[in-house]
């Protein structure tokens, strides 16, 4: 009886700690895709504005 009692805990911790893995590995993977969309957008400002930077720099000689 006991060790049926502490095979069905033990059975029990596993299943938690399972269940405890694929949420934290899921939170981890939803943070990740998170910075990966924050760090294209930055990409994307940052290239936009350095087109702008050189359209402008190639434009001002023609103007003097």
């Amino acid at each position: 009886m006991a060790e049926t009692i502490s095979s069905a805990v033990a059975e029990l911790a596993s299943q938690r700690w399972s269940v405890t893995t694929q949420q934290t590995t899921a939170a981890v993977a939803e943070q990740a895709q998170a910075r990966r969309t924050e760090v294209q957008a930055a990409l994307a400002r940052r290239a936009q504005e350095d087109m702008s930077s050189l359209g402008w720099s190639l434009a001002l000689p023609l103007h003097v």
